[in-house]
């Protein structure tokens, strides 16, 4: 009986460690498991992430390239009003002052315009209410308009402007 009682307590023993050594064994593995799926899954959507690699880089470009560029209509819309600040049916605005834009090219949220006025005195006031705009205003050359120009408008000028934050940098957005 005593062979007995001490065969049970070695079974007993032996049944206990082998119970901790399979819960050893399974706490080991388990997160074994769940790596091999995920490598499993991960190579199998590999492909699928390297296409959209793709598709990242070029909406990063594009990102990019509009955030580089100002949107000319809205340009247009903050600018028009500090050319000529009242409407064309107004007296308010001695015409005198009055720009007329014949051409209009935007690189780089750098605006370059070539215009026509009725004489040099109208361009300081132009370039005056530009700056208080805050644009900043680099004149280009001015000259007798040659026939063919707009009628009335005698003087040329040429000059580039770019709107410019408190800061002093380059801005396209609208304040």
């Amino acid at each position: 009986s005593r062979k007995r009682t001490y065969a049970l307590a070695v079974a007993a023993a032996a049944a206990l460690a082998a119970l901790i050594a399979w819960q050893g064994y399974r706490n080991v593995q388990v997160p074994l498991e769940a790596a091999a799926t995920a490598k499993a899954s991960r190579e199998a959507l590999t492909p699928l992430l390297d296409a959209y690699a793709q598709d990242e880089i070029k909406a990063a470009a594009i990102g990019d390239w509009v955030n580089s560029s100002g949107n000319l209509l809205t340009e247009l819309d903050y600018l028009t009003p500090h050319l000529r600040p009242e409407p064309l049916d107004s007296d308010k605005f001695k015409a005198e002052q009055d720009v007329v834009l014949t051409k209009l090219a935007m690189a780089n949220r750098e605006l370059t315009i070539d215009g026509a006025v009725k004489s040099n005195d109208a361009i300081g006031p132009i370039e005056n209410r530009l700056r208080s705009a805050d644009y900043e205003v680099d004149r280009g050359p001015v000259a007798p308009k040659a026939e063919g120009g707009v009628p009335g408008y005698g003087v040329s000028v040429v000059g580039t402007i770019k709107r410019v934050d408190s800061a002093g940098t380059a801005t396209g957005d609208v304040p």
